[in-house]
């Protein structure tokens, strides 16, 4: 994978949603074996804070995450974008909470 995703041309920010998008969900750890994103991430030159990120904007939304992993928008903008989409909608719940509304 990581020949594929030099070759092409990639924003770091893209090549890390393209990990992301193989690796949604953090791998489980165990004493002595290697995980792969952990390799990739040695390979590819970004940090696990950076994946933690492009995980954020997937789970958030795939068509915002296509378009990092397409080059249309800066990785930095679409996590803004689902950080404050997840704080609007959390607001939006406790204040339902708080009204007593079961959702």
């Amino acid at each position: 994978m990581a020949e594929n995703i030099d070759r092409r041309h990639m924003t770091k920010g893209a090549r890390a949603m393209a990990v992301a998008m193989l690796y949604p969900e953090p791998e489980n750890v165990y004493r002595g074996k290697k995980i792969e994103t952990g390799k990739l991430l040695k390979t590819e030159g970004f940090s696990a804070a950076l994946l933690s990120q492009e995980r954020t904007v997937l789970a958030h939304s795939k068509p915002l995450a296509e378009s990092v992993l397409a080059g249309v928008k800066p990785l930095d903008v679409a996590y803004q974008t689902a950080v404050k989409s997840a704080d609007r909608v959390g607001h939006q719940a406790s204040g339902l909470i708080e009204c007593g509304h079961p959702y």
